[in-house]
């Protein structure tokens, strides 16, 4: 590991990010070549467009925010059934999507969002003994509600999806967590509608104390409802052991890639972090030395080896002098001792000339037991963070592992960003064409 390595690109640059809010629509000689009755002309994910909050100050093409989801044939849709699949922890637990056909006789459904407050805590025996509070103005936002949020229609084979007029966008941006599970016949088929990000492979850059990366930003669930999981760790001649061992966190939870160098704990810390406005995950490797736990990084490291050397040094040096003055203030203590009258006329500087070099010796005689323990601990630390910097040239920019962040669903997952095959790209060092 160097002593001042030079940092990598970030170890989570997006290679891929989301797509565009609106999908391009598929020329009509581009539209696949699927079996009839199948649900593979269909998307698996999709950016959804803005909300239709204010339909007088949009533009003609933000108030049509019709995003095609893939395409089916006249069979599919006609026996096509479509659920939402939820987050198992939402943001607003007395809320549920569902999905209605508008007519049985055309391929069109909506999305519907039913909102039940009641539902949200257990009912209060005592209320009907209270005298009713006055009207408040936010008191329609906790009443009950069920209204149609979005659209979906068969247009020529082409599945649209378009958002109704709303007023309660926080309820409804919502939907954003959710995936729609379609099925018909012995076909299924699942769209998420939150486009996932795809980044690099997670590298092991010791050359700083810690890294955050961003999950998601926008329109997040419940904190409790983000889920961070590591696999197929890879370090060379490494044994690593997981805490928790599924290598899975929630919010708020620490995961710990464990191992240990010369007798000394290392470990590589995932700590997942949710906000209102903001998901992010902190890398931290650290090391412990006696009862502290310190950063892992090449200076840090190095750091450490060259302050233990300096101690050593130094406190040899008072070991030296403490052991040396054990041995010769007993004989010149006994010297001054010799001297001493009650009667002398300098009996007082004397006495007081013992009473220095009493604990002069006192002193040495506890610098050199407190020394003498030490220093051989000191000794020892030495090469073993030799050993932990030799780990850390095998660790850093060398290791590699995948990670992927999701919210669990009540029947799958939504997955929010992962890490593809790809390699991180590798800056040139300054002067090197």
């Amino acid at each position: 590991m160097p002593d001042s390595p030079v940092p990598p690109p970030s170890a989570v640059t997006p290679v891929s990010t989301a797509p565009k809010e609106r999908a391009a629509e598929i020329p009509q000689a581009d539209k696949p070549d699927i079996a009839i009755g199948s649900l593979e002309g269909l998307v698996s994910e999709i950016a959804l467009p803005p909300l239709r909050i204010d339909q007088s100050a949009a533009t003609a093409e933000e108030s049509a925010g019709v995003t095609d989801l893939g395409y089916l044939d006249e069979v599919a849709a006609k026996n096509l059934r479509i659920e939402v699949d939820e987050p198992r922890s939402k943001q607003f637990e007395y809320t549920r999507f569902y999905v209605e056909r508008s007519d049985p006789a055309v391929a069109a459904w909506e999305i519907k969002l039913k909102a039940e407050p009641e539902k949200a805590a257990p009912a209060d025996p005592d209320t009907a003994k209270k005298p009713t509070p006055e009207k408040s103005q936010f008191d329609g936002a906790l009443e009950g509600f069920d209204e149609s949020i979005a659209s979906l229609t068969l247009e020529d084979t082409a599945l649209k999806f378009q958002w109704l007029q709303t007023k309660r966008a926080t309820l409804v941006e919502q939907l954003r967590n959710c995936a729609l599970v379609m099925s018909s016949g012995n076909h299924s088929h699942r769209i998420q509608l939150r486009p996932q990000l795809l980044t690099y492979k997670f590298v092991f850059d010791l050359s700083k104390s810690n890294h955050i990366f961003e999950v998601a930003d926008e329109y997040l669930p419940h904190a409790a409802g983000i889920c961070f999981e590591v696999s197929n760790i890879q370090i060379p001649s490494l044994s690593i052991d997981l805490d928790p061992a599924d290598g899975r966190i929630k919010e708020g939870e620490t995961l710990r890639l464990k191992t240990r160098e010369d007798g000394i704990p290392v470990e590589f810390q995932f700590t997942l972090s949710v906000t209102a406005s903001k998901a992010t995950v902190r890398f931290v490797p650290r090391h412990q030395l006696g009862r502290r736990w310190y950063p892992f990084t090449g200076e840090r490291v190095y750091g450490s080896i060259g302050d233990l050397q300096n101690a050593l040094a130094d406190g040899r040096g008072r070991l030296s002098a403490a052991q040396s003055a054990i041995s010769s203030l007993p004989g010149q203590i006994s010297s001054i001792e010799s001297r001493m009258r009650a009667d002398s006329p300098d009996y007082a500087q004397v006495a007081s000339q013992r009473s220095l070099m009493v604990k002069q010796l006192n002193a040495a005689r506890g610098t050199a037991r407190r020394l003498s323990k030490s220093l051989p601990e000191i000794e020892a630390k030495i090469p073993q963070l030799t050993s932990v910097a030799a780990l850390g040239k095998q660790v850093h920019m060398k290791g590699r592992l995948e990670f992927r962040a999701y919210i669990p669903l009540e029947y799958g997952e939504l997955v929010l960003l992962k890490t593809g095959t790809e390699e991180p790209p590798v800056e040139k060092e300054k002067g090197k064409k």
